[in-house]
């Protein structure tokens, strides 16, 4: 008899680990358990990326600075890479800020699915049982996280613009 599903990971339910069991033992289970999630998790967001990312490549793409670095006889990889790549990273780190809030409410469905005990299970049972102090811990918990994924994406403008630096500079009037 050939089971209806791969018999790579669990299907649904989270298996509490012996305390006793090595750390590669819990990795194992761990991973059992987090890879069909996982996936779920990220795959919306990984083929919204990716296509973003291909528009925002083919419009820097288009642009006169990179005829010219063609013109001037640079190779087609560097031109990509340290030209076109660079530049084009720009919209993809201002959307990848707010996509740690988003991966915190697609949390709370997956973890309701496939049984896992985490935050979005506890934000579940807090909001049937009306326990405002939790709510609200998670609440602000999602505000501190997208202001980290702010803080982030203005950190990574930083590393990828040389334009934009966090030096002592006066405004121009």
């Amino acid at each position: 008899e050939s089971p209806l599903y791969a018999e790579w990971f669990d299907p649904l339910g989270y298996k509490s680990m012996n305390m006793d069991s090595s750390f590669s033992e819990k990795l194992i289970v761990l991973l059992q358990h987090i890879w069909v999630p996982l996936f779920c998790l990220t795959y919306f967001n990984l083929a919204f990326v990716s296509r973003q990312m291909r528009s925002s490549m083919l419009e820097v793409l288009a642009q006169d600075y990179i005829r010219t670095a063609y013109a001037k006889g640079l190779y087609a990889k560097l031109i990509i890479w340290k030209h076109a790549f660079r530049n084009s990273l720009l919209p993809i780190i201002t959307m990848l800020g707010g996509l740690f809030p988003i991966a915190i409410g697609g949390a709370i469905v997956l973890e309701v699915i496939f049984s896992i005990p985490g935050m979005g299970w506890l934000t579940l049972e807090a909001l049937y049982a009306r326990d405002y102090p939790v709510i609200i811990a998670v609440v602000f918990f999602t505000g501190v996280m997208t202001l980290i994924g702010y803080l982030f994406s203005d950190i990574m403008y930083a590393y990828f613009d040389p334009r934009i630096r966090f030096d002592d500079q006066k405004a121009v009037e």
